[in-house]
């Protein structure tokens, strides 16, 4: 079945290392067969996936998940306009705590106003992210897929 996907991530903040280089880590480490094929990666690099390791995986990873939304179009869009500069892309954008913050008081009003179970959801998520991510030592990552 085809539809909105809502994907949040976090991924630690490595000194020596933009948001930028971390994703491209990232890509590698997708691209990856196995471990022996994660030796190339630089040893920061190697010690944040063992500390994100978990067990029955069959390769650490770089990135983890912290919340998930499926067909919040009216969030969605919410982030198109505001985190993505009106891009509809599909791609990784940086997610800042003042936005989290804006949308969840943009929602508490929505939900005072009409209490739609999509914007009910996406503020129990943003507060559960809020809860989830440590902003100054980690990156908020949003991105969509359809």
């Amino acid at each position: 079945m085809m539809g909105l996907d809502m994907h949040f991530d976090k991924v630690e903040k490595v000194e020596g290392y933009s948001l930028e280089e971390l994703k491209a880590f990232n890509q590698e480490i997708i691209k990856a067969s196995d471990e022996e094929a994660l030796n190339g990666l630089p040893v920061n690099i190697q010690e944040l996936l063992k500390r994100n390791a978990t067990s029955g995986e069959s390769l650490p990873k770089l990135l983890t998940q912290v919340g998930y939304l499926r067909q919040s179009h009216t969030i969605h869009e919410w982030f198109v306009q505001v985190v993505q500069d009106g891009k509809d892309d599909c791609r990784q954008y940086p997610v800042t705590k003042e936005q989290i913050d804006l949308l969840i008081k943009g929602l508490t009003k929505s939900i005072n106003v009409t209490p739609r179970y999509e914007f009910v959801e996406a503020k129990a998520l943003a507060e559960s992210i809020l809860n989830q991510v440590d902003f100054e030592a980690e990156y908020l990552l949003y991105r969509s897929s359809w």
